[in-house]
């Protein structure tokens, strides 16, 4: 599987990848589809998956079955039974459960990096013609009809909840409060408006990694008409295209997509500063018959987006690498299509049905102890690594890496001197970065 991964890795770096048997046909990565062409070799199972061009297919031998085949790996050595030979890794469904699948997605996602650092994209060459978003909001559905949307405090709730009352659980359960997403768009000029379709994307990320592209998760994106001078849109939450659907919106072919309890971060005790991103384009969106399109795509179809999965933080954008001082909200300040909403995620601990207790406050940040807490052995090992670098010494990365490090930490592969290791022991170091984490990274 090394070998595989390396030479993927490769072929991307040399923008080309082998093709199979006798025809020996480079397929050069260019245009829309390089996207496409990687998922295929990196995630093409069977046979018809592994698909590049009419009469084309992939190296097999060379490339593998890489992300597969490590869930099949990690499904084999994790948790099993006598009647389950394999553990949750082995499902589509429950492999999110086992923290083994972060770990392994991250590494899969390493993949996707290196073709958004190696290409870039035009994100101005699919606005909508004399449209304009003109506001954008994340609004609890509690909020009361009689209180204007824009008076509420942009807080949304989230909670680690009880278990339900008309369910056999033990475990306790995240979840937040149900929101909607409320999108103005119109016409830049009046008079000039004509019916036509165009699509909305939704994203989101923390407030302090606005401008790392990889930070950025998509909450939603679909396909809606304008037909006035001004088009008010309200999109629920379990209507995402990146949400699991339940009951009777449930497809036995599409399960795949976040659940409906846990569609947002869940946030910090003191309310976490985040970043909403809405992009208005033109192309609509394509069918398909799955609600989850986002992950599932289309039933004996193309992916059904014709800008691709991700846009548009799928590539670099030339605008961000032409001017590399710029932060993002420079460069889009003046796109009619583009509109930013800060907003705060505030996390509570939900003892009893309707029962809502703050965590106790935690005086650990990173300022004051974890910026501290890492050997320059520990900071130079980290920094080396081939695949997934991380400077210990940068918050943005310490943050975004957080949950491996603490991996790391737990097990003692880090520190790596020993003397470093009887210290985090003696000052209790792993349970304050755990505290750290739990509260939100303040």
């Amino acid at each position: 599987m090394k070998w595989w991964r390396d030479n993927i890795f490769a072929a991307i770096r040399a923008k080309c990848f082998k093709t199979r048997g006798g025809e020996q046909t480079p397929v050069v990565l260019d245009g829309d589809e390089m996207i496409n062409l990687v998922g295929v070799v990196v995630e093409a199972e069977d046979h018809g998956l592994q698909y590049f061009k009419p009469g084309m297919f992939m190296d097999w031998e060379v490339y593998g079955n890489v992300h597969n085949l490590g869930h099949d790996k990690f499904a084999a050595i994790g948790y099993k039974t006598d009647k389950n030979p394999y553990d949750v890794m082995i499902s589509s469904i429950g492999s999110i459960r086992d923290p083994c699948f972060w770990r392994w997605h991250r590494h899969i996602d390493n993949f996707r990096q290196e073709v958004v650092e190696s290409y870039t994209q035009d994100i101005t060459a699919h606005q909508p013609e004399n449209l304009t978003i003109t506001d954008l909001k994340i609004v609890p559905r509690s909020t009361p009809d009689t209180k204007p949307v824009d008076q509420f405090d942009r807080v949304i709730n989230t909670f680690l909840g009880p278990p339900q009352v008309d369910n056999n659980e033990v475990n306790a359960r995240m979840d937040h409060e149900p929101y909607n997403w409320n999108v103005t768009v119109s016409s830049i000029t009046r008079g000039k408006e004509t019916a036509t379709s165009f699509t909305v994307r939704i994203f989101i990320t923390q407030a302090n990694l606005i401008d790392d592209q990889r930070s950025w998760i998509e909450m939603d994106k679909f396909t809606a008409k304008f037909t006035a001078p001004t088009v008010s849109i309200v999109r629920k939450d379990k209507e995402s295209t990146v949400a699991r659907k339940e009951g009777e919106d449930l497809s036995p072919r599409c399960r795949c997509g976040w659940p409906q309890n846990m569609m947002l971060p869940i946030g910090t005790t003191g309310g976490a500063d985040y970043v909403a991103f809405a992009m208005l384009t033109a192309e609509p969106l394509g069918g398909g018959g799955t609600q989850s399109s986002s992950f599932c795509g289309a039933i004996d179809d193309k992916y059904p987006d014709p800008l691709g999965m991700g846009y548009p933080f799928q590539l670099t954008w030339d605008l961000r690498k032409a001017n590399p001082d710029k932060s993002m909200q420079e460069i889009i300040a003046h796109m009619p299509n583009i509109k930013l909403y800060d907003f705060k995620i505030q996390r509570h601990t939900k003892l009893y049905q309707g029962d809502l207790t703050d965590l106790p406050p935690s005086t650990i940040t990173w300022e004051n102890t974890i910026k501290g807490y890492f050997s320059p052995m520990d900071v130079d090992c980290m920094n080396n690594v081939q695949h997934n670098p991380i400077d210990l010494t940068n918050y943005s990365q310490v943050v975004s890496n957080a949950n491996d490090i603490f991996f790391e930490v737990y097990v003692k592969d880090m520190p790596y001197d020993e003397k470093e290791k009887k210290t985090w022991a003696v000052e209790g170091r792993v349970a304050k970065f755990k505290e750290w984490i739990d509260h939100g990274f303040e």
